[in-house]
């Protein structure tokens, strides 16, 4: 006989999937295993619908190869301020298409435009096919980076409905010493060519340093004993080079007799002291991944610093500033280079300090100079986000936050870096902004950011929720994950595969609810093969008519074996997969977490089980009951399957009493579908009754 008796009331599913619990301290509200459903934030459990082809679909003719072809997407909102057309960017393979937001689909609208990448490739770089590429956007202009290309400019002319693209040149000036085991204040008898080099590159001249008597630019000198390798005649000779403490307009004297101006004599020269500190030096403008300091210099057979053919990969818009970071080759793989902060996007992107550091007139290092930032702690550069006012940078070895040293704006003259943390980031497309602050994964966990700028710390948002499923996904697959995120449903979706041999067709969706937190999982029938996704919002065209575009999940799929490009999405109403292909029914299922009463010592009875389900036409779900842990029927502790569902038409809701036989000490239940019919269950109300004997 029962001790007791009571009714558990369960209403308000939003935890999703959980696996970081026992099975004697499960959460409520949390279920332990689901597939192919939804948990809204109301608590309701549905079936997710059907993916299709858009309505309307049109496709391009592509062939490709998931061994050898990169596939990267995205979506760039209004470019050149042209409020009225938003358009999808493709990357396939070696080419960038295209396509214009429309009113009902993407598919349709592809722009007669294409780039190809291999086309502007850096000198011995093997095909641009397999690496994706990186994208970021300013208010009116696309930047794209790849690792074997320089940075390239992307502009929209509405007029010609046709891109305008342009590669961007990183130059940068040159801080570096050349002779750095020489004492500063050391004045040399030779110079090397090295040394030469150095002196040149703090201001000093062929003409001022000598040998010869002509004179540079036209100017008189004051006294003839100005140079400093004693080969003009006259004057009290030092027979010795500056040193590099040394700018050569130390020695300038106001202008006097008629003489534009000269020198101090060589006495006055030897008197001064400048320390031991190095003079300012820079004059020389580098290209920043070939410096070939032979070439601005004129002197022969100084050594070239390449990063080879290797370039950025990706970039940030901060500020009116270009960032570019990501060079994959050693000496490069940890710095960044910020351009001046544009007024005019029309001109060129200025890597580099605009005042020539040894001027006189002009050397400041003013707050909006472009320049060259390097993170020593870093490993490779893999991604940069913004964040309010502050550069969030991720490498392969930690996440590094950049800002202005009081929490202001970034300023050349004035950042500071701070470490976040020391996890590393190997994907950069997994990374998605959810209303300015990224999420992103990495080998070990899936994270995000919290605080504010000056205290912004890494937070790991899958311990704890679901992290055991996660730890499960293959390295390989995980560094190809991609992610998404709707701001309508507030709903990031990464796909996902879990074939380590085919990690770029992915076959799973996870799915983060950012309002509630809970995570729920997808699983993608066998048809076409989903390659990618990206999120549409804004203004869609159909050439004369523009409307709002809520935001829409589009999914990147080639079918034909392989040979066709469209776009699908999850808005198939009849719950099949693929329905113009070949349709494929898909399961949806959820298991409860554990309920235990009589605290472990008694079994207990849920006799009665009563569902409420949401009135659909022709809606099916069935239940079964699952007793003490088990994890297979076999053990004689699943209950028969039960239809949960009722469809009473002139009900909003539908309840359905179910009786449930056996005694258990844990339990649990088993919701799953039939076929391709909906189901949406509202909660359930159980009847339990606990014995007396322990």
């Amino acid at each position: 006989m029962p001790r007791s008796i009571g009714a558990t009331v369960e209403n308000n599913f939003v935890r999703g999937v959980v696996t970081e619990f026992s099975g004697f301290n499960f959460p409520e509200n949390a279920c332990v295993a689901a597939d192919n459903c939804e948990f809204t934030d109301r608590g309701k459990i549905i079936r997710r619908r059907g993916i299709k082809f858009e309505e309307g679909y049109a496709y391009f003719n592509y062939t490709f190869d998931p061994a050898l072809d990169a596939i990267n997407e995205y979506f760039w909102k209004t470019p050149g301020g042209q409020g009225e057309v938003s358009f999808v960017c493709l990357q396939l393979g070696t080419t960038i298409h295209f396509y214009k937001v429309g009113l009902t689909n993407v598919s349709s609208n592809k722009n007669s435009f294409t780039y190809n990448l291999d086309l502007v490739k850096a000198a011995g770089a093997p095909t641009t096919r397999g690496l994706h590429v990186g994208w970021s956007s300013g208010s009116e202009v696309m930047v794209v980076t790849h690792p074997y290309c320089p940075p390239i400019e992307f502009t929209y002319d509405p007029v010609l409905d046709t891109f305008v693209a342009r590669t961007l040149s990183v130059k940068i000036r040159d801080f570096k010493i050349q002779n750095n085991s020489q004492d500063p204040a050391f004045r040399p008898a030779t110079l090397s060519d090295s040394m030469r080099y150095d002196l040149y590159n703090q201001g000093w001249t062929a003409d001022t340093l000598g040998p010869g008597p002509t004179l540079s630019g036209g100017f008189s000198y004051y006294s003839s004993g100005t140079r400093f390798d004693g080969t003009i005649s006259g004057g009290t000779q030092t027979n010795r080079y500056p040193s590099l403490s040394e700018l050569l307009w130390y020695y300038k004297v106001p202008a006097y007799q008629g003489i534009r101006y000269g020198y101090y004599p060589t006495d006055d020269i030897i008197a001064k002291d400048f320390g031991t500190g190095f003079a300012p030096r820079g004059k020389f403008i580098l290209d920043a991944f070939y410096q070939d300091r032979s070439s601005v210099s004129g002197i022969a057979g100084l050594p070239v610093v390449s990063s080879g053919y290797q370039r950025p990969s990706c970039s940030a818009f901060l500020g009116g500033r270009l960032f570019v970071s990501g060079v994959n080759s050693q000496g490069f793989s940890n710095k960044i280079w910020f351009s001046q902060v544009m007024t005019d996007l029309k001109n060129e992107y200025n890597f580099y300090q605009q005042g020539d550091p040894t001027s006189e007139i002009n050397f400041e290092l003013l707050p909006n100079d472009g320049g060259e930032i390097t993170i020593l702690e870093a490993g490779r550069i893999i991604q940069m986000s913004t964040i309010k006012n502050a550069l969030v940078v991720f490498t392969t070895n930690g996440v590094f936050g950049i800002q202005g040293s009081e929490g202001t704006g970034f300023r050349a003259n004035d950042f500071s870096i701070e470490r976040l943390n020391d996890s590393g980031v190997y994907n950069s497309l997994s990374f998605v902004s959810v209303e300015n602050i990224p999420v992103w994964w990495t080998q070990d966990s899936i994270n995000t950011l919290e605080g504010e700028s000056l205290s912004l710390k890494v937070k790991n948002i899958s311990a704890g929720t679901v992290q055991s499923i996660y730890d499960e996904i293959p390295g390989t697959c995980k560094a190809l994950a991609k992610g998404a995120y709707n701001r309508l449903t507030k709903e990031i979706t990464w796909l996902y595969s879990e074939d380590e041999d085919n990690p770029s067709v992915y076959s799973r969706i996870m799915v983060l609810n950012v309002q509630t937190q809970a995570f729920y999982f997808h699983s993608i029938s066998p048809g076409a093969d989903v390659v990618g996704q990206v999120v549409v919002a804004g203004i869609g065209s159909d050439g004369t008519t523009s409307i709002p575009v809520e935001p829409q999940t589009k999914f990147v799929v080639v079918y034909q074996y392989n040979s066709r490009v469209t776009f699908a999405e999850l808005e198939n109403e009849g719950l099949q997969d693929w329905p113009e292909l070949t349709p494929a029914n898909y399961l949806s299922y959820f298991v409860t977490g554990y309920r235990v009463r009589g605290e472990i010592h008694r079994k207990f009875n849920s006799s009665y089980l009563s569902v409420v389900t949401e009135y659909s036409d022709d809606n099916s779900c069935f239940v079964q009951l699952i007793g003490d842990y088990s994890n297979t029927p076999t053990t004689g502790k699943h209950s028969n399957s039960q239809q949960a569902c009722r469809d009473d038409m002139g009900f909003d809701y539908n309840v359905r009493k179910l009786k449930m036989r056996g005694f258990s000490k844990v339990n649990q239940f088993r919701f799953e579908s039939e076929g391709n019919k909906p189901f949406g269950i509202v909660g359930w109300v159980v009847y339990e009754g606990v014995g007396e004997r322990v």
